[in-house]
């Protein structure tokens, strides 16, 4: 629950400013199967431009800097199960309920 509420959080935080800075946050790489432990998300207009766990940034006044220590940082979720009725069968040739 702890987790939803920082990603909620920061999505509305990137809809009410530009830029972001996300320091010290744990990043969970769906891809490689691990979690990076103490990494700095930068998002500037919307995306993330940067995942790095060293770098030095110059970014723009009026940055929000969030301390992510012990938070966790994952990609966004697509619910893709979907069901067609058959009140739209009309709308496909084969049946798909």
């Amino acid at each position: 629950m702890r987790l939803l509420s920082f990603l909620i959080g920061i999505m509305l935080l990137q809809s009410a400013t530009a830029q972001v800075l996300i320091k010290n946050v744990n990043v969970v790489d769906v891809e490689g199967k691990k979690i990076l432990a103490g990494y700095n998300v930068v998002a500037l207009d919307g995306k993330i431009v940067s995942i790095d766990k060293d770098k030095m940034y110059k970014l723009p006044d009026g940055t929000e800097v969030i301390d992510g220590s012990g938070k966790y940082l994952m990609p966004g979720l697509v619910d893709a199960h979907v069901h067609f009725f058959s009140e739209w069968r009309h709308l496909h040739p084969t049946r798909c309920d």
